[in-house]
């Protein structure tokens, strides 16, 4: 019987740009039905010297729970933030992917990540702020949070390259590329030496407002991970480099590897 494999992008390599990250295939990072909910006001947790956290700014919840896949290949089926109701201030949003206890995929030395973005209106949407990595070593213990905070696309409005902490107004109906790794050669050498397997993954939202009130929706989908083949930084490469040499093969949602039995493939 034939296996079907899922392939990372050669190690050490990072898809160049939005074209790229579409003609691959989908490259799950994490089981992305496992979440821990930060849904309620106040909910907050520092890691790795920044604080992730949920604040409605002094109003009540407007905010619809998110749903969908940051991993699909497709825009239609990423991961959803949205308000349920017009909005006239910014609010913060933490969310949060966690699977250490049970199954998970576990992937060794991912060091980044890529991914897209896109919404609806320039002034009022939701948008990536800040990603933390959480790892676990095969035996389920928590070994290190890392935050992913080197970027391998400065800012570009007219490429739409997307980077933490932009203010302002931004382009709609575009899809942005978002790309981050770890941000130091003694960090990236660490996971990649280390028993450390990713099992979570926290994200800051900002939905950021204008003048006036207005919904605010957007997605984020096709999120890939970047793996280590050293402590080197990733180098950005198009779809045929990306597709060929050294690739991790990507277990399928459910493993119960490498706490326990075979990984599964297929």
């Amino acid at each position: 019987m034939a296996i079907e494999l899922t392939l990372s992008s050669q190690v050490g390599k990072a898809p160049t740009n939005q074209s790229t990250i579409n003609a691959l295939d989908e490259q799950p990072m994490l089981d992305y039905t496992k979440t821990v909910s930060k849904h309620a006001n106040g909910s907050k947790d520092t890691f790795d010297g920044y604080e992730f956290k949920t604040d409605w700014n002094g109003s009540s919840n407007v905010i619809s729970q998110p749903t969908g896949n940051i991993f699909a290949t497709n825009f239609s089926n990423g991961l959803r933030f949205v308000t349920n109701t017009t909005i006239g201030k910014d609010r913060d949003y933490y969310y949060q992917f966690w699977g250490r206890g049970d199954s998970n995929l576990w992937l060794a030395n991912v060091i980044g990540f890529t991914g897209l973005w896109q919404q609806d209106n320039r002034q009022y949407h939701p948008r990536l702020e800040m990603v933390c990595f959480h790892y676990m070593d095969s035996s389920g213990n928590r070994t290190i949070d890392y935050r992913p905070t080197q970027i391998l696309r400065g800012f570009s409005e007219s490429n739409h390259y997307w980077e933490y902490g932009n203010g302002g107004q931004h382009d709609s109906g575009s899809q942005w590329y978002i790309g981050y790794q770890l941000n130091s050669a003694a960090r990236r050498q660490f996971i990649f030496d280390g028993d450390h397997l990713l099992f979570g993954m926290s994200l800051q939202i900002k939905f950021r407002t204008a003048a006036g009130s207005r919904t605010a929706d957007g997605r984020f989908w096709n999120f890939k991970p970047i793996i280590a083949k050293d402590g080197g930084a990733a180098e950005l490469a198009d779809a045929s480099t990306c597709q060929q040499g050294k690739r991790l093969v990507i277990p399928v949602t459910g493993n119960t590897y490498p706490k326990s039995g075979d990984m599964k493939l297929s």
